[in-house]
């Protein structure tokens, strides 16, 4: 691998860093135990919800994890770095791993604590199509601009030569998905506020067999987290002294 002057300096973090983000793979193993639906002695967490709500984004998560660990490798390599500045390359690079991986992260976040926010479930089916749709939109909108940086495409330009535009017509149309999805998660909040379907103290578990749902909904021995515990939505004065959960 050639060293370039002060790119040497650079290499080695970055390999390690790499490195450091291969943990997508823990990642993984705790998204698909979640979408199995996790087990216990109280109750299941509903893997259906799960899967469609909140695991999705999770794992589009791990995702860019791993896109960072694959093209980082490649930015990381002093030499291919050179050819490679302020090329679209990078563009796509930072994209998927900042930009989409912290959007699908807030999104997941959002599904999975908004009932206990607003008291009020989802539809499950406008939460998939956000997902999917999202999910296609912003792979079409960057995964061609890593074929525009190879074929030398700069960034920060007003206009491109029309050899680049086959591939840009492919990410613009990827970018108008992306659009779409974002009115149609406004419309899945619009949904989830009008049409007041109440949810329980924890959304996200469903009684086991052979226990009725009276006694499950004023049991909380189900919950694994204080939030849980808590009315939907929480009150602004859940405790009347600091809990402390073992």
């Amino acid at each position: 691998m050639a060293l370039i002057g002060a790119d040497k300096h650079l290499v080695k973090p970055v390999f390690l860093f790499n490195i450091e983000t291969g943990d997508f793979v823990r990642r993984y193993d705790g998204v698909m135990e979640c979408a199995k639906g996790l087990q216990s002695s109280h109750g299941t967490v509903s893997a259906r919800m799960a899967v469609n709500g909140t695991i999705g984004p999770s794992i589009v998560s791990s995702h860019r994890v791993l896109k960072l660990t694959v093209t980082g490798v490649v930015l990381a390599n002093a030499s291919m770095d050179v050819a490679m500045h302020d090329t679209y390359y990078v563009v796509a690079h930072f994209h998927y791993v900042l930009s989409m991986g912290a959007v699908f992260s807030i999104f997941a976040g959002f599904y999975y604590w908004s009932p206990k926010f607003f008291g009020l479930a989802y539809d499950e089916r406008l939460a998939s199509a956000h997902f999917w749709t999202l999910f296609i939109g912003v792979n079409t909108t960057f995964m061609p601009q890593h074929f525009l940086g190879l074929q030398g495409m700069p960034r920060r330009i007003p206009d491109y030569p029309d050899a680049y535009a086959g591939w840009n017509y492919v990410s613009s149309v990827g970018s108008f998905i992306s659009v779409g999805a974002t009115v149609l998660f406004l419309y899945t909040v619009y949904d989830m506020l009008v049409s007041d379907r109440k949810v329980a103290d924890n959304a996200w578990a469903v009684p086991a067999f052979f226990v009725d749902n009276k006694s499950f909904v004023t049991n909380t021995s189900h919950s694994t987290t204080l939030e849980w515990c808590t009315p939907s939505p929480t009150p602004l004065h859940a405790f009347n002294m600091i809990p402390v959960q073992s």
